[in-house]
């Protein structure tokens, strides 16, 4: 197990007028002491390609979580209902394993104006309690990089595999759009979760995101709707999220509906409350 912080604030290309109101807004989330001069636009490198063996045996007995959460400034709203929500979904997910007889290993990503690999490849039941520290809110939102990074990440673990897991879901939490990455945007990232979701990859992506349209965005990341869910931007609403993402993964990894059900998105958001 180790950890990899990655900050991405230092630019070269030309700077514009445009870019460089891009740029003041990334600026006034970051803290100032970590300031350092940006004087171009967000993307200056093409990013690179997710490279995941495809010449593997499969084992069935075998997953991949890889979770992708979001600590920008705005998740203060949810309290401590992230660190609790994200513990519960772990917890949840070493019961079923132990009843099924399946092996997890865990890949947990942070974003905010930087992207932070936590836990990469961590067998699940070694994984200790995500902290507060861990995920406290910080920062801008940059959702973009936080999803290509895990990729890479997810990549790469598989890469060092014998044998491919049967199952690899991602599962991505925000509260926030995209205001703040530096490396991938949103073609690039819609192609990967596009190339992944089908064979011969066959990875679950899975979209839980506050204070906007979830089944909107995921879609237009290339996320099934239905593996979409809207959640209040409150502690309850994270609980909620969390614990009913947990579940249709769990349903997905015994090959059962992987879809949110329409109770578990009354209870995670009051818009469909009504």
């Amino acid at each position: 197990m180790f950890s990899l912080f990655k900050t991405k604030l230092t630019t070269t290309t030309t700077s514009t007028p445009e870019n460089n109101v891009v740029i003041q807004q990334q600026q006034n989330c970051i803290p100032q002491k970590q300031r350092q001069s940006i004087t171009s636009k967000v993307l200056t490198t093409k990013p690179p390609q997710v490279d995941v063996p495809v010449d593997r045996e499969i084992n069935p007995k075998l997953s991949l979580i890889a979770m992708v959460i979001d600590r920008s400034g705005s998740m203060s709203s949810m309290g401590c209902e992230v660190e609790g929500g994200c513990n519960a979904y772990l917890t949840e997910q070493r019961a079923t394993d132990k009843a099924d007889g399946i092996e997890t290993s865990v890949i947990f990503t942070t974003f905010d104006s930087a992207i932070e690999v936590i836990h990469d490849g961590v067998s699940l039941p070694c994984v200790p309690k995500v902290t507060r520290e861990q995920v406290e809110p910080r920062g801008c939102t940059a959702l973009y990089d936080g999803i290509g990074d895990t990729l890479l990440s997810t990549a790469e673990h598989l890469r060092n595999q014998k044998t491919m897991p049967g199952k690899v879901v991602i599962f991505i939490l925000t509260d926030g759009h995209e205001n703040s990455s530096r490396t991938w945007d949103a073609d690039s990232i819609t192609a990967e979760i596009k190339r992944l979701s089908v064979a011969p990859f066959n990875f679950d992506f899975y979209f839980a995101a506050a204070n906007q349209d979830a089944l909107d965005k995921g879609a237009s990341m290339g996320i099934p709707t239905a593996q979409c869910l809207d959640y209040d931007a409150t502690p309850n609403g994270m609980k909620q999220a969390m614990a009913t993402a947990s579940a249709a993964y769990t349903r997905g990894k015994r090959g059962q509906s992987k879809g949110f059900s329409s109770q578990e998105r009354t209870q995670a958001s009051s818009k469909f409350s009504h």
